[in-house]
Formats: C-alpha cells, structure tokens, sequence
C-alpha cells in the first residue's frame, strides 16, 4: 500500500479525478467496495469512508507498478463541537480487492 500525494504528478491526479466521479462511487458502494465508521472519542465525532476499486485499466502508467491491482481513498470528517474538518487520501496497492483487508491496511499504514 502507497499513499499517493501531490508530488507524484499524473498518477496523483487521475486518481483524485477518478474518485470525483460520484457516478463511480456508486459504483464502487453496489460492488460492497465500500465501508464507513463512526467512533465517538475525545469529545468528538470520527467518520471513516473507506473506497476501494480493481478498476484500474485506465491508469496511465500503472505498469510502472509492479503488482498494481488496486486504488482506494479513505474519506475522513471529523466534528467536535461546531468545528468539522475533513481530510481525504488516495492508494495504490498489491491488495485484492477486499474493503475490510484495505480498512486494515490503511489503519496500519
């Protein structure tokens, strides 16, 4: 698992615009690629949204990736008080396509 950021220039970038797409979070939601968590903690309120897809034919440069076979982006809002902030991420990774295996992972990361 990788955690992609803005430094890495295309591959960056077309995930993040994959992920925009609502349509293909749905699409992801129906395929069961899809979970979220809501923990109380420290006087506040965390929600976890965790996306995770095997589409990845798309990928301009993905075979500069050795064993690529999937992208995800955890979606991340917290609220304490009035104040809500969120925070979202992209992946790359070697994991099969397994919403639970990929919480884990990133949990770990």
């Amino acid at each position: 698992m990788l955690a992609l950021k803005g430094n890495q220039g295309n591959l960056h970038k077309d995930v993040t615009d994959y992920f925009k797409d609502e349509d293909f979070l749905l699409q992801i939601e129906k395929a069961g690629r899809y979970s979220k968590t809501v923990e109380k903690a420290r006087s506040q309120i965390e929600m976890r949204e965790y996306y995770q897809t095997d589409d990845i034919a798309w990928l301009d440069g993905r075979s500069n990736w050795k064993g690529l076979k999937t992208i995800g982006m955890t979606k991340t809002t917290i609220k304490k008080g009035e104040n809500i902030t969120a925070e979202t991420r992209y992946y790359i990774s070697s994991l099969s396509p397994n919403i639970s295996l990929f919480e884990k992972s990133v949990h770990q990361h």
